[in-house]
């Protein structure tokens, strides 16, 4: 009978659910199931139209609103 070799813990944070940008109702408990892989930034204009911006961001890649505002800036 031969054993498994103990995993080596890893350097990067375990991936709980959720996301710091689209947080959850505080009524809701236990682990978030929530994925968040890609996330595509939308703006709405004053005049109700839609800019899609180009590019769709890993969930891991983009995690405040202050990345938004320095990538895309925060007026329309």
């Amino acid at each position: 009978m031969t054993h498994a070799e103990p995993s080596a813990p890893s350097d990067e944070p375990a991936d709980l659910g959720g996301h710091p940008l689209f947080p959850r109702p505080e009524t809701e408990l236990g682990p978030d199931p929530r994925r968040f892989d890609l996330i595509q930034i939308v703006r709405i204009l004053p005049d109700k139209t839609r800019e899609v911006c180009p590019t769709a961001w890993k969930g891991s890649e983009l995690r405040t609103w202050q990345q938004i505002v320095d990538l895309y800036g925060g007026e329309c």
